[in-house]
């Protein structure tokens, strides 16, 4: 470090490990980091490698209590002797940036952490400039401003930070959650095994719940060094007394599991588990979902507990902000393991004033934040999720064991929040603890938690629903009374992948401001194969803002439009199917779920009729599956009358049941055999001048199918009739019929061929992907879309399996930009015409000059340029 002497000169003064270690402290409190949240000697679990060592640092600084991965922000590191591989070990403290001293040498070493590989060298940092460092990078290097990049990039503004890797958190965060589900499963499996040598049941569910927790919450105070003589004490009663007494002494007394030896084998395991100094409550909630709730409980209770990161998601959206300090009140019904509220906790956290302490911060919490649960057990689980969070606080939080529905207290908490956060069941009412009915109409526990909590409209509000309240009738009034409410309104639509234990497709609403005369509409929506970006990042795969003349409208207020929207805008010059074919859907008979014996059998009989009565029975594209034998009878027969009559004639098949909850719905086949249909498939018969194939071919097409998904019915279960006469019909001319029935031809032999001979299930799999994949080119070429429109729609089948055996989860390779039709992109002529599949077939080359030029002429290729038809 250079010094200036009496005589204006410099000289240099190396200043000791100590010395630098205290002028980077220095700088971390003139960022705003409390003297409290920057630790000496840190120590943390190395959770990235496999034996979890416990790792040191010289110093951490932590944007917020408790000290964690999600909050840590600087590491501090003294090393003469280093390269990067030595910082990886500093990689499980979840700081986006770690600063290496370097006494010896006199300098500071700046280096950005990453998700994966070798840390990255960001620059040098003389110490006599450390100081004016620190002052020039106070915006970014600021506690809240790291909180704000590490909170999933879901403040509204993108995060352009040089030392920050958007996938380090959720690479961390993974690798915690597998290690403590593991753990916890293996105690839960050890304590079993104890408990069967001595009983001959199982032991109590809940009450080992209990104890487990306790010795969790014994090993956190332990090794986040909280005062306490007993918290690693061998004698599980006495840890268990001491963790009762410190957090739970003015608790009703909660039955534990009083089996000794079940005690010691628990919490030796948990004693001697990794280091929880740096376990993150978000790492509980993830236990919660995955570990502690049983199948039953789970079936019972509708549970399908919220993604933290979603939960912070929604939580960063709503303007926290804007209102008095004393007004954030914060109300989750449907609590579970409250994410929610944790969430809502961080984000309180951050806006409080620093000088208030540990004890009055609790107080404001507590007075802040409520939840409602109906399950005993996942209210417990709430309790000590929310303890833990605001460590090392004691218990206290107002978690009420009630259902929304019924509870006499359910407006009173309404009333007094300002905030509401919720992710109801989406199952039919009425569940079991429900006292009395709904209104008629509100048959969806999601639809009628909404109507509730309307009642009382809050300043803000944030729900995980299902895609159904986009467009569904049953959300009507809820939509109305939203748009009447609300200036500013957010949709996201989500994939179906975003529940463990669910499949439902989901949306997330935001709403907040009151209402003025020029309404803002947000929509947007997340691709399956963006999921995880999206959780990094907060970043969609489509997002816009709706125009005012959708938006304002009294009786059908708009709060979605399809990303796919300007794609069947373009097709609206086209005939619909229903304008060139009937459909009819198959049909009903009284009594068949309940003597379907009677009505289906395998073998034919003179009396019974070739058909189809499952789409889970193997349905898959142009192939006609093998057929039962159904049972018509006139005295039960309920609906299909037109089905019935039209049976005999030649028609395509498809089925009303939907194939899957993503992109991909429906499937059809040509039936020239007279088949009969139960109402689980659609009949289609031609009525003007077309084909059977061409019929089939359009209804397999990924353009219907993006169709049926998107369309505003498509939040059922079914592929509605209404949905699939309104689906677009192209003018195919006579060349492409042609090119059509030959094509659906080919495919049935090779299908045929593949069914006889299993074992060419490779050459003759791929023969059929090739057909299927040219079939598609043939029906959009029909279609004559923009090319951006056409790969825009392709696109959503990324990630997805089609239908059928055939492997096939895409169009375009995941990284592929430009916007060149499919028929195209198919053809031989294309995919021998990029650089790399010119180098191919050229000899090898080995000048470097020439290898350089050929690399820049592939990467030009990828260029986002258009091709049209």
């Amino acid at each position: 470090m250079a010094v200036r002497d009496k005589g204006g000169g410099t000289v240099e003064v190396h200043l000791s490990a100590i010395q630098l270690l205290n002028l980077t402290h220095d700088g971390l409190l003139q960022l705003g980091y409390r003297d409290g949240l920057i630790r000496r000697d840190y120590p943390f679990a190395d959770v990235l490698i496999e034996s979890s060592p416990t790792r040191m640092i010289d110093l951490a600084a932590f944007a917020q209590e408790p000290p964690s991965y999600r909050s840590a922000c600087f590491g501090v590191a003294i090393h003469d002797q280093y390269n990067p591989e030595t910082l990886q070990q500093y990689r499980a403290l979840g700081a986006p940036q770690i600063l290496v001293l370097s006494p010896e040498h006199s300098i500071v070493r700046r280096w950005r952490m990453t998700a994966t590989g070798a840390p990255t060298f960001i620059e040098e940092i003389a110490p006599e400039h450390l100081r004016t460092a620190f002052h020039a990078n106070r915006d970014e290097w600021s506690p809240n401003a790291v909180l704000r990049a590490k909170s999933i990039g879901f403040a509204r503004r993108s995060v352009q930070l040089d030392f920050f890797d958007t996938g380090l958190l959720p690479t961390l965060e993974g690798t915690t959650h597998k290690k403590l589900d593991q753990l916890l499963r293996d105690v839960l499996a050890t304590c079993k095994a104890v408990y069967a040598e001595h009983h001959d049941s199982e032991p109590d569910y809940q009450s080992l719940f209990r104890l487990i927790f306790r010795f969790i919450a014994a090993k956190m105070l332990a090794d986040r060094g909280y005062p306490g003589d007993d918290w690693l004490h061998p004698d599980p009663q006495r840890v268990i007394v001491a963790v009762d007494a410190f957090y739970f002494c003015q608790a009703p007394d909660e039955g534990l599991l009083q089996v000794p030896l079940v005690q010691r084998v628990a919490w030796d395991k948990i004693r001697n588990a990794f280091l929880f100094q740096n376990l993150s409550v978000e790492a509980l909630a993830y236990v919660y979902e995955n570990t502690l709730v049983s199948e039953r409980n789970r079936k019972l209770f509708d549970t399908h507990a919220t993604p933290p990161q979603i939960a912070e998601y929604i939580v960063q959206q709503l303007p926290f902000n804007e209102l008095p300090q004393h007004e954030r009140r914060v109300f989750e019904p449907f609590a579970g393991h409250a994410p929610f509220l944790i969430a809502a906790l961080g984000r309180l956290r951050t806006l409080l004033p620093s000088t208030m302490n540990t004890n009055q911060r609790h107080d404001y919490f507590v007075g802040m934040l409520r939840g409602m649960e109906l399950d005993a057990f996942a209210r417990e689980v709430a309790r000590y999720s929310l303890i833990l969070a605001d460590y090392p606080n004691p218990d206290g939080w107002d978690i009420q064991q009630a259902d929304l529905f019924s509870s006499p207290h359910t407006d009173t908490y309404l009333q007094h929040a300002r905030i509401v956060l919720c992710n109801p069941p989406f199952s039919d009412l009425p569940t079991r603890g429900t006292e009395t009915r709904p209104r008629a109409g509100a048959a969806k526990r999601a639809v009628e938690a909404l109507n509730r909590v309307m009642r009382y409209p809050p300043a803000q509000l944030g729900f995980v629903l299902p895609k159904a309240f986009v467009s569904g009738q049953e959300y009507r009034n809820a939509r109305k009374q939203l748009a009447a409410s609300y200036q500013e309104i957010g949709i996201v639509a989500l994939p179906d992948t975003v529940f463990q234990y669910s499949d439902v497709e989901t949306v997330l609403l935001t709403a907040h401001s009151p209402r003025t005369n020029s309404p803002r509409h947000r929509t947007a929506s997340v691709n399956k194969q963006d999921y995880d970006r999206f959780l990094q990042t907060g970043i969609p795969t489509w997002q816009e803002e709706l125009p005012t003349d959708l938006v304002d409208t009294a009786d059908y207020p708009v709060f979605w439009r399809t990303p796919l929207w300007r794609v069947w805008e373009s097709l609206r010059r086209l005939p619909r199917l229903g304008d060139v074919a009937e459909v009819h859907r198959g049909i009903e008979q009284t009594g068949f779920r309940e003597q379907i014996d009677h009505f289906i059998s395998r073998e034919p009989a003179p009396e019974l009729l070739a058909g189809l009565v499952n789409v889970e029975d193997g349905f898959e594209p142009f192939v006609t599956p093998s057929p039962k034998y159904l049972r018509i009878d006139p005295t039960r027969f309920r609906r299909g009358h037109e089905f019935l009559k039209l049976a005999a004639k030649p028609k395509v098949i498809a089925n009303a049941a939907r194939l899957s909850q993503g992109p991909w719905r429906i499937a059809a086949v040509i039936d020239r055999q007279g088949l009969v249909c139960y109402q689980r498939f659609h009949g289609v018969w031609l009525k003007a001048n077309t084909s059977l194939e061409e019929i089939a071919s359009v209804l397999n097409s990924p353009l219907s199918n993006a169709f049926l998904y998107t369309h505003p019915a498509a939040g059922g279960r079914d592929n509605q009739i209404r949905a699939i006469k309104d689906l677009p019909f192209p003018d195919f001319t006579p060349a492409q019929t042609q090119t059509l029935v030959t094509l659906v031809n080919q495919y049935k032999l090779y299908r045929s061929q593949w069914l006889q001979n299993p074992d060419q299930a490779e050459e003759l799999g791929e023969a059929c992907r090739q057909v299927l994949v040219h079939i598609d080119a043939e029906v959009l070429a029909a279609y004559e879309l923009p090319p951006r429109l056409e790969k825009q729609m392709l696109d959503i089948f990324a990630g997805y399996q089609r239908p059928g055996p055939v492997r096939f989860t895409g169009y375009y390779p995941t990284d592929f930009r430009p916007a060149i039709p499919w028929r195209i992109f198919i053809s031989q002529g294309f995919q021998h015409a990029g650089a790399r599949s010119t180098i191919s077939r050229l000899p090898v080359l080995n000048d470097p000059v020439i290898s350089t030029a050929v690399r820049d002429l592939d990467a030009s290729s990828d260029d986002d340029y258009d091709i049209d038809a």
